[in-house]
């Protein structure tokens, strides 16, 4: 008697046990199966990543089943079956296999236009970039440099406060915790602070006095940010603002009242300091002299006829404006010599009637004068009332 078995049914349908609930993870790991069949038995379990094309996992016969690790990366959905010994298929089961192993990329930072490690006094925007194909990235981290983790970041953040740290790296972690290799070095600089007030060293020269030399002008400020890029002049501290180069050397003639002037600051990033104490600068390379006005060929004359006699102490003694000073009463004549021409002005006890000339007197004799050498500088003053006025003193005026 032969007894035959029959076996229609088919195993139950598996049940998987995923350590990572279908979740992202970094570690390898397996899947436990398990399923049972009354009757035949269970001969093997079968994956597929499609449900087309299946593959048998070997040595399978069992209600429990631990499969291989899954070592490499993968971002699928997996379906597990069972066939009992007969060939009754069971019910399909599925887990998502995702598994990252790889870092983000390497982080790239956008600055919007601002030219990485140059000094501004705007603010500055940055946005980091990275990508990462697998479990996606969960956030970025920054240092001083690329040995230690100096904290978290926000991807865009636009900074407003003045910040001279210097270099800043960036890199990003994924969502399983691989971490992507640090950026390129990236500094930030900004300076909002304006230099401090100028000071202005005169070398000598005291402020608000005359003087017939070259006067040197040194401006020192201190700027912590940016740092000093030039200095700039103005005579009111609101107008005709110039640029200055700093030593300056004034060498040429002021006016009659001198210049006033006001030194300020300014950065590499175009904040302006205060402007300096004002100071004072007088400077005349004119020679004044007054001549008593002799014609024809008395005295020792000069040229063709013409006598520019000195006076000091009576009409007839000679050297004026060098010895002493000129009492002679009735001085009628007086001259400027300067770099450039000679003035002549005259009439009586005042030849200048107690005012500068506004043009140049005529002359008719040609202005041929002759020269003292020892005569160095008079006494600076528009009025003559006597030639007495005159001698060897530094400008007053």
């Amino acid at each position: 008697l032969t007894v035959t078995n029959i076996d229609k049914v088919a195993p139950a349908t598996p049940g998987i046990t995923n350590p990572t609930n279908g979740n992202w993870t970094n570690r390898d790991f397996s899947l436990t199966v398990t399923s049972s069949d009354s009757q035949s038995g269970i001969s093997y379990y079968q994956y597929s990543y499609d449900q087309a094309n299946w593959t048998t996992y070997a040595n399978s016969a069992s209600n429990r089943f631990v499969t291989t690790p899954f070592v490499v990366e993968r971002n699928q959905l997996a379906y597990i079956r069972c066939v009992d010994k007969v060939g009754n298929i069971s019910g399909v089961s599925s887990t998502y296999i995702r598994l990252d192993k790889t870092g983000p990329a390497k982080v790239t930072v956008d600055m919007h236009g601002y030219a990485n490690g140059s000094w501004t006094n705007q603010d500055i925007r940055r946005t980091l970039n990275s990508t990462d194909s697998a479990s996606g990235i969960a956030y970025f981290e920054w240092g001083y440099d690329t040995n230690a983790v100096a904290g978290r970041c926000e991807t865009d953040v636009t900074y407003s406060g003045e910040d001279t740290n210097g270099t800043y790296y960036y890199r990003a972690v994924d969502n399983v915790g691989n971490v992507g290799p640090w950026s390129d070095a990236y500094t930030r600089r900004i300076d909002k602070t304006a230099p401090s007030k100028t000071t202005v060293n005169l070398n000598g020269y005291a402020s608000g006095s005359w003087t017939t030399g070259n006067v040197t002008q040194s401006f020192s400020a201190t700027d912590s940010g940016s740092g000093v890029a030039r200095y700039q002049y103005s005579h009111d501290g609101v107008n005709a603002i110039s640029d200055v180069s700093n030593p300056w050397v004034i060498d040429w003639d002021s006016p009659d009242n001198g210049w006033n002037f006001y030194i300020r600051a300014i950065d590499n990033v175009g904040n302006v300091g205060a402007w300096s104490d004002v100071y004072t600068v007088r400077r005349h390379t004119h020679v004044y002299a007054c001549y008593h006005h002799h014609t024809g060929s008395s005295g020792s004359g000069c040229y063709r006829g013409e006598n520019k006699h000195w006076h000091s102490g009576s009409s007839s003694s000679g050297g004026g404006c060098y010895g002493g000073i000129n009492e002679h009463s009735h001085v009628d004549s007086c001259y400027i010599r300067s770099s450039s021409y000679s003035v002549k002005s005259s009439g009586g006890s005042d030849p200048w009637k107690g005012k500068r000339p506004s043009t140049k007197p005529s002359y008719t004799t040609p202005a041929r004068w002759c020269v003292v050498p020892y005569l160095v500088s008079c006494r600076r003053v528009w009025r003559y009332s006597h030639s007495k006025d005159c001698g060897r003193r530094k400008p007053d005026r």
